[in-house]
């Protein structure tokens, strides 16, 4: 599968999945006598948390294989947007490529792993009184004073950001915008937890900030759907083990 990586490499994606065999075991006459329910499935799994097996294969005994994880990737910030080189230069979004070195929060240097771009109709254009203006997607995490981490949809007029330099902007104006153009985010070497770096001029967040901060939001209808669908699943899995033990 090719993606919007930025390095323009293919990936193999699958998904996870549960398969319910029913065995029937049978006497002489043709009788059913036994029922056995195998499951067969396969998980996804970080490669710290393989403990010594491989992806795609199965292992004696066991009923299930490891997949790598399955994440969705998409970008946030505008392509235009100005992001701080660690040797004092700037690039914007589009010009940013695996190798680059941007000046992350507290004078870090972070190497660019890989970056993702997409298609968004609609951003939020934040506006503080130093003259910054970032637009990005409404989830997008913004470091606020005291290293609070917002959505841009939570910023507000009168909230403090942090800024490049050391310094605190305070924002004047908050609104959406029309796009309908390319947004770009980008991933770092030895950075798995989420960070941030000076974008415009004011800090936010990569993709995994982005996906820590989704996290804990509120689950969609959709999301709830497949919960509880997957529950459903769970009981009815238990309810003919326990009638083929019977």
């Amino acid at each position: 599968m090719t993606g919007n990586e930025l390095d323009g490499k293919d990936r193999k994606s699958m998904l996870s999945a549960v398969c319910c065999c029913k065995i029937y075991k049978h006497n002489k006459e043709g009788k059913v006598i036994k029922v056995f329910i195998l499951s067969i499935g396969c998980r996804s799994k970080y490669p710290k948390d393989l403990n010594g097996r491989k992806y795609y294969e199965f292992k004696e005994g066991s009923t299930t294989i490891y997949i790598p994880v399955i994440r969705m990737w998409w970008g946030c910030y505008a392509k235009d947007t100005r992001f701080k080189l660690a040797d004092g230069s700037y690039k914007i979004a589009a010009e940013i490529k695996p190798g680059s070195k941007l000046s992350g929060y507290g004078n870090e240097i972070l190497v660019v792993d890989n970056g993702y771009k997409s298609n968004e109709q609609t951003l939020i254009s934040i506006q503080t009184d130093a003259g910054h203006q970032l637009q990005v997607t409404k989830n997008h995490p913004i470091l606020k004073e005291h290293e609070q981490v917002v959505t841009a949809a939570e910023v507000k007029v009168d909230d403090r950001i942090l800024a490049e330099n050391g310094t605190i902007a305070v924002v004047t104006k908050v609104e959406y915008i029309s796009y309908d153009d390319q947004v770009y985010n980008f991933t770092f070497e030895n950075h798995f937890q989420g960070t941030f770096f000076a974008a415009n001029g004011l800090y936010a967040g990569d993709l995994y900030a982005q996906n820590q901060i989704e996290r804990k939001s509120e689950p969609t209808d959709l999301q709830k759907q497949i919960a509880a669908e997957m529950k459903t699943l769970t009981q009815w899995r238990k309810r003919q083990k326990a009638n083929a033990n019977a």
